[in-house]
C-alpha cells in the first residue's frame, strides 16, 4: 500500500489521454470483405494454411520417403560398385592368367558381369520379398495406386537391376583392359 502512494510533496500526474484506444469489434461482413482482399494480395498464404495438418504430414512423409529412397539407391549402387571393384582387384592375377591363356576382353567382361548379375539378382529377389511384406503398413500413404501394384513393383525392380548392372560394368571394363604381364606381376 505504501509503495503505490506518491511521495510527500509530489502529486501523481496521470496521462489525460490513454495510449491505447479501444476499437469497436468488427462486423462479420467487414471481416469477410477484409479476408477477400487478403486473398487477392497473398493467395499462397491462405492456400498453405487452408490444408489440414494431417495431409501436410502425409505429403511431408512422402517427400522424405522419396528422398531417403533415392539416397538408399545411391548408397546401394556405390556399395555394389565397391564390392565388384574390390573383387576384380583381388582377381587381377586370375584375370592376367586368363588373358595370357587366350581369354579376350569380352570374356573378362562377361565373367565379371556374370558375377555382378548374380549379386544384383539375389538382391532384387530379397528386395521384392521385403517390399511385399512392407506394403501393408505403407499402403495408407499411397495415393492413386494399390499397395501391391505389379507395374510399380516391376518397374522399380527393373530400374534397380539396371542401376546395379551399370555399377558392375565399370570394374568389368577396367579388368578387361589390364595388361596380362602387369597383372601377373601384381601383388
Amino acid at each position: 500500500p505504501m509503495a503505490s502512494a506518491p511521495a510527500r510533496g509530489y502529486t501523481h500526474v496521470t496521462d489525460p489521454e490513454p495510449k491505447t484506444k479501444r476499437t469497436p469489434k468488427p462486423s462479420p461482413e467487414s471481416t469477410l470483405a477484409g479476408s477477400a482482399s487478403k486473398r487477392r494480395l497473398a493467395p499462397w498464404k491462405l492456400a498453405l494454411f487452408s490444408v489440414t495438418p494431417l495431409i501436410v504430414l502425409f505429403i511431408l512423409a512422402e517427400i522424405l520417403l522419396a528422398v531417403f529412397g533415392g539416397l538408399a539407391a545411391l548408397l546401394a549402387t556405390m556399395g555394389l560398385y565397391g564390392v565388384v571393384a574390390y573383387s576384380s582387384a583381388r582377381r587381377t592375377r586370375e584375370v592376367g592368367i586368363r588373358m595370357s591363356v587366350g581369354a579376350g576382353p569380352i570374356d573378362i567382361v562377361r565373367l565379371m558381369m556374370g558375377q555382378g548379375a548374380v549379386m544384383v539378382g539375389v538382391g532384387a529377389l530379397i528386395g521384392l520379398a521385403l517390399a511385399l511384406v512392407a506394403t501393408r503398413p505403407l499402403g495408407s500413404m499411397l495415393y492413386g495406386i494399390s499397395a501391391s501394384d505389379p507395374l510399380t513393383f516391376g518397374g522399380v525392380a527393373l530400374l534397380l537391376v539396371a542401376v546395379g548392372l551399370t555399377a558392375t560394368l565399370i570394374p568389368a571394363l577396367r579388368a578387361a583392359t589390364l595388361d596380362p604381364l602387369r597383372a601377373l606381376r601384381y601383388e
